[in-house]
């Protein structure tokens, strides 16, 4: 399994490398970047793209060691990835003035030091994990990397699906001019912040639903659940507080101005959304507890909800309603999308407990 994992996740880190970067002019051109801001924007979105295979290699490692059941230390190397991008951001653009391109790097590097932190610890703590060599169990078998392929395709679709819709409203927000766009890209990074712990106990979710319903332990099932539900309404009424108080100055920190509009459109947009948080952490944590049981259709099915309400947004909305209409497109659409899957774990509880 080890082996076909890591063919796997090389074969696809090339294969999105390549295409990525290929089809960039043309996406760029789709979402309408303004001309002022089109070189930097491809500056940076090309050296995010080469990094992919370093995205590729935190995500292979870390889902590893959560499915031998150490969730703990994939979640700190997370934190320790996410924590030192915000201050490489601050090194890289403020410091050193790289701008735009001090932001992508500060993104790859910080993802490369929670790959060698990943890799650290399975060379100290379990080297059985790094399989190689020339013998039979060892070389790469077609029908298990074929299921492996499969098994990965229906989440791969609904996170796709999920950033068509971002990449859709994003276009929305570049015709709204230069300073909407920074402040946006500014409250989205501290935003993501936020999200850190939400997508480690999701991700975490997966992973212990599946091995328990597997092995017919329902009543873990349930259990684990309701921790998770609680423990992201935890962080979520932390996180709240967090934006309320010290948003302003993260924000100021994050984007390098002091620009008066462009900090209270930022400032805007997370004070309305993040109390919209105990909605989404109900959308995230039941669409992985989904996927865990093999619900994959109904985690699709929200996708493309999310999907289709962030096009609606930016074909009906942007144009009378402008910012307001983008700060608002997220929680209406969480809320939509929480309703389809709140449906989707009725509809499976109650056949779980027939």
């Amino acid at each position: 399994t080890m082996v076909g994992t890591y063919w796997l996740s090389a074969a696809v880190a090339v294969f999105l490398t390549v295409v990525s970067i290929a089809t960039l002019p043309f996406f760029m051109q789709a979402i309408h970047v303004s001309e002022n801001v089109y070189a930097q924007a491809r500056e940076y979105i090309l050296i995010v793209l080469a990094g992919i295979v370093v995205t590729m290699l935190y995500n292979m490692f870390s889902s590893i060691m959560r499915a031998l059941g150490n969730s703990l230390m994939p979640f700190l190397f997370l934190v320790v990835g996410t924590v030192l991008n915000v201050v490489l951001d601050y090194v890289f653009i403020g410091s050193l003035g790289l701008g735009v391109k001090g932001a992508a790097w500060a993104t790859v590097v910080a993802q490369f030091i929670s790959v060698l932190l990943c890799l650290g610890y399975i060379l100290l703590f379990d080297r059985s994990l790094l399989v190689f060599g020339t013998k039979k169990e060892h070389r790469p078998q077609a029908g298990l990397i074929k299921n492996l392929f499969l098994s990965g395709l229906a989440l791969a679709m609904m996170y796709a699906v999920v950033n068509v819709g971002t990449v859709i409203l994003q276009g929305g927000i570049n015709g709204l001019g230069d300073m909407t766009v920074a402040a946006h890209v500014t409250a989205r990074k501290i935003s993501e912040l936020c999200m850190t712990i939400f997508s480690c106990i999701c991700s975490t979710v997966t992973t212990f639903t599946s091995q328990n319903y597997g092995a017919g332990k329902m009543d873990r099932v349930r259990a684990g659940l309701t921790i998770a539900l609680g423990l992201c309404a935890v962080v979520a009424t932390i996180e709240i507080v967090f934006i309320y108080v010290l948003g302003e100055p993260m924000i100021r920190l994050v984007s390098g101005t002091e620009n008066a509009d462009i900090i209270a459109m930022a400032k805007r947009y997370l004070r309305t959304d993040i109390l919209f948080y105990y909605v989404l952490l109900v959308l995230l944590v039941l669409r992985n507890f989904l996927q865990g049981v093999g619900m994959k259709l109904i985690t699709i099915v929200a996708s493309i909800m999310e999907m289709i309400m962030k096009a609606l947004t930016v074909r009906f909305f942007v144009a009378p309603f402008g910012y307001t209409a983008i700060i608002f497109c997220e929680p209406f659409t969480w809320i939509a999308c929480a309703v389809i899957v709140v449906i989707g774990y009725l509809v499976w509880n109650k056949k779980a407990t027939v």
